[in-house]
């Protein structure tokens, strides 16, 4: 209501429960005196409201969010059944206004905040505190910070080099949340700091600071920590990490031009995500010995080396290569990667060939293979797949070189449910195209679901037919214009779901009860061709 001025109702409303006046940047007149049954009061983008006096003994939960001029003075309510309340202040000279401290407090646009941080919320019982697009005028003396507080959340604030130094010298026995959004640091900054500070801290973030160098997190012996889960994001100063003694569940380090060293040691990270560092390199005490997974995105000198010891990580169970290894051609080395590893997805490997067969003969509990993005794939050697016999997803995509998977050893992966290939343009044949092969899909009895798109060159499925694929449950095939036939037996009675959409050499012989191939897939309950449900 941005033209409601005055409020004109004098009445007491005694069973008034919620109370909610929103962006109403013109209202001035009082609210009444006495709301006793108030439970929830919500004023929000109310600047000119004034309300000398308010009587609310039952109110539960407060919030005040840009109230300008407004002067709370509650002298007959003490608060005491007050649950939750947040509150934002514009300036700090607005926090004397306040009647009791909120559990909420939002700092927001405000210069000179070090007189706040300094000494007048030390004895509240603040738990979240967000500091937002401030700014600090010189070195805090130290930093008073309520001793209940869970969550800290600063963003976008200038002159952070006053803050910082100070904010990592401070004992928060309950903080659970720490996050540092932009913001500036006039001069480089290193900060090092013990987790003993912070001992219920699980998560911390650092996102999109600019002027910090060097960053070092460490343990004390015999101090307790939380600390699970750790993001460093977007700090295009920084070159140093080092986590000395570390017990995390995730680090993700990324969009860093200028990391040059990640220094783990002796430190427990289970998770750790790679991303955009281009200059990284690693240590040569190699990666963490309980590490689950690893993802590296665009980190152009990270490149999977014998030396890194991944074969000695047996809890290792997924890796992701994205970008970067611009030299290499065959992947991976023999004994390079654990046995343990259950998910291997390679992307956007500029070079890649071909898969090594020796490499991936000891990767007998892989689980899922995806191939993305890779244009000079053209799988060169011979049944570079015999040996996944746990497979169960394969996924091809967006290789524009590769024109057969004859030699892949495709009848080895008898464990495989779901076969993916899409954006394959060349791609010619699945299988050989002699009749009664071994290397046909027939031997694929744990087959659940095929889906073939944008396969344009694409001629056959398999000499064979899918008659033996006992398991199949759907097929679709999307695309693919120069597909001659989709088989020539009756497809298999699991199939429940069969989708042939853009293969115009299909649509007659699919042709419903006419075509030559309808009587073959008559029998399955949802038939989709060319969009149109059979």
């Amino acid at each position: 209501m941005p033209n409601w001025e005055k409020w004109l109702c004098c009445g007491e409303f005694p069973h008034l429960r919620e109370l909610s006046i929103r962006h109403c940047p013109k209202l001035t007149g009082k609210l009444p005196k006495r709301l006793l049954s108030l439970v929830k009061l919500q004023i929000h983008e109310c600047p000119q409201l004034l309300m000398a006096s308010l009587t609310v003994p039952a109110i539960r939960e407060l919030r005040m969010v840009d109230f300008g001029k407004l002067q709370l003075q509650m002298p007959a309510c003490d608060f005491t059944t007050l649950q939750t309340s947040e509150i934002e202040i514009l300036d700090v000279s607005q926090w004397k206004q306040l009647p009791m401290a909120p559990h909420q407090l939002s700092i927001r646009k405000c210069d000179h905040v070090e007189s706040l941080l300094e000494e007048e919320i030390l004895q509240t019982n603040i738990h979240d505190l967000e500091i937002y697009d401030c700014s600090f005028s010189r070195s805090l003396h130290k930093v008073g910070l309520p001793t209940a507080l869970k969550l800290l959340p600063i963003s976008e604030c200038l002159e952070l080099e006053f803050l910082l130094p100070e904010l990592f010298r401070c004992h928060l026995p309950f903080l659970e949340s720490l996050s540092i959004n932009g913001g500036v640091i006039d001069d480089s900054l290193s900060l090092s700091f013990s987790l003993g500070i912070f001992p219920k801290l699980t998560y911390f973030t650092i996102d999109g600071l600019k002027g910090l160098e060097k960053l070092s997190i460490f343990i004390s012996n015999g101090d307790p920590t939380s600390l699970c889960f750790l993001h460093l994001l977007n700090c295009p100063n920084l070159e140093s990490i080092e986590l000395l003694a570390l017990n995390l569940k995730c680090c993700w380090i990324s969009s860093s031009s200028k990391l040059r060293s990640l220094a783990h040691m002796h430190s427990s990270i289970q998770e750790l995500h790679l991303w955009d560092c281009p200059e990284l390199l690693f240590q040569r005490e190699g990666l963490p010995s309980n590490l689950c997974e690893l993802q590296f995105r665009r980190c152009n000198k990270v490149m999977p080396q014998v030396d890194w010891g991944l074969q000695r990580l047996t809890s290792l169970t997924r890796l992701r290569m994205e970008g970067g290894c611009e030299g290499v051609e065959l992947f991976p080395k023999e004994c390079l990667l654990p046995s343990s590893l259950t998910s291997l997805e390679i992307v956007k490997l500029p070079n890649l060939k071909s898969l090594d067969s020796g490499g991936l003969q000891q990767l007998t509990s892989l689980l899922k293979l995806e191939i993305i993005n890779c244009p000079e794939l053209q799988f060169s050697t011979g049944s570079v797949l015999q040996h996944l016999i746990s497979l169960t997803e394969l996924q091809i995509d967006e290789c524009p070189n590769l024109q057969s998977l004859t030699e892949v050893g495709l009848q080895h992966l008898t464990s495989l449910e779901t076969l993916h290939i899409e954006n394959c343009p060349k791609l010619q044949y699945l299988t050989k195209q002699r009749l009664q092969d071994s290397s046909g899909l027939q031997h694929l009895i744990s087959l659940k679901q095929i889906q073939i798109k944008d396969c344009p060159m694409l001629q056959s499925l398999t000499k064979e037919g899918l008659q033996h694929l006992i398991s199949l449950k759907t097929l679709e095939i999307i695309d693919c214009r120069k597909l001659k036939y989709l088989t020539k037996e009756r497809l298999p009675d699991s199939l429940s779901f069969l989708r042939v959409n853009g293969c115009p050499l299909l649509e007659k012989p699919c042709q419903f009860e006419k075509g030559k191939e309808w009587r073959y897939m008559a029998h399955i309950p949802k038939v989709v061709i060319n969009h149109v449900l059979f």
